[in-house]
């Protein structure tokens, strides 16, 4: 969240330009300090990529526009279209001999469990991020600034962390940090749905520094996990395979914050920018239930955690 703090202090103009000096400085120290681990050669699994997309794609958006518009033919169509070309894609991967995605990978316990975690933990932690910034905006009334302070509690105390539990996981394994970490991550959100109508802004940051915490103790073991449970020859797809995890737990989380939102408050109640008395409560209301589905979604993620071989 650096760009909210330059975007704060420093206006538009100079927020976006800051980021071509570090994304250099990410090249040299990649040039010079990664070494290459050249693959063997093979064919680029084209039908595979074409109905994994489509199927990504499909699914996504219905997910994202059913929970708004509900079940109507044009999204049904895209959700027929998303199970069909996933269904396809299963199938070419099966039958090529260089697939895009190695479905043998799965065959591992640890492989499975851990992306089943990430997949969790990023659908809680987008609940979350997606649906605080209405919390504060609507019910409480902080300007943009202000919103964007809070906000980054979270992000700086996972970097403030993240390394630790890295180096703590390499002494004595991934399970226990990562299934320690998922369930840090779902006790902050029950506090989060602990939150009143009328709060303190450290009452918010101290809850998301909390989720930060679990957060930072729950992904480098994880990621460690994931990679170190993979062949040798097959880094790069389980890289891969984490990376579209990732993001499709973001959107995820999202759509399901959205839907719950959706789903108990009224519209009316939804569409007013700022709100009092009996519709905030009802706003909080479904707030409260969003962050409970989302601790119950990063508590399974400890579960599935605790369940990996050590790593």
């Amino acid at each position: 969240m650096p760009w909210r703090f330059c975007n704060i202090t420093l206006g538009l103009a100079f927020s976006i330009p800051y980021k071509c000096p570090i994304g250099l400085l990410g090249i040299i120290l990649t040039w010079k300090f990664i070494q290459e681990l050249k693959g063997r050669q093979g064919e680029i699994d084209i039908l595979g990529a074409i109905t994994a997309f489509i199927s990504l794609f499909s699914l996504l958006y219905f997910v994202n526009v059913a929970q708004t518009t509900g079940l109507n033919p044009q999204n049904v169509i895209f959700l027929i279209l998303g199970v069909l070309s996933a269904m396809t894609f299963l199938y070419i991967e099966t039958r090529v001999s260089q697939p895009m995605l190695n479905l043998e990978l799965f065959n591992n316990r640890t492989f499975t469990l851990a992306n089943l975690g990430a997949l969790l933990n990023f659908m809680s932690q987008y609940v979350m991020v997606f649906l605080t910034p209405f919390y504060m905006q609507r019910i409480l009334h902080y300007p943009a600034d202000k919103i964007g302070i809070v906000m980054t509690s979270f992000p700086l105390a996972t970097m403030i962390v993240a390394p630790f539990s890295g180096y703590l996981s390499d002494k004595i394994g991934t399970r226990i940090l990562a299934s320690l970490g998922a369930g840090t991550c779902a006790l902050a959100l029950f506090l989060m749905a602990t939150l009143p109508s009328h709060t303190t802004q450290m009452d918010i940051m101290w809850r998301m520094a909390l989720f930060g915490i679990g957060t930072g103790i729950f992904q480098s073991p994880n990621n460690s996990a994931v990679m170190g449970s993979a062949p040798r020859p097959y880094l790069g797809i389980a890289s891969g395979v984490l990376a579209t995890i990732r993001n499709v737990g973001m959107v995820l989380g999202i759509a399901t914050g959205g839907a719950i939102l959706y789903a108990i408050v009224p519209s009316e109640i939804l569409q007013a920018y700022i709100l009092q008395g009996p519709d905030a409560l009802f706003f909080l209301s479904g707030l409260r239930s969003a962050y409970s589905v989302g601790a119950i979604l990063t508590e399974m993620a400890a579960i599935a955690s605790i369940q990996q071989k050590n790593i």
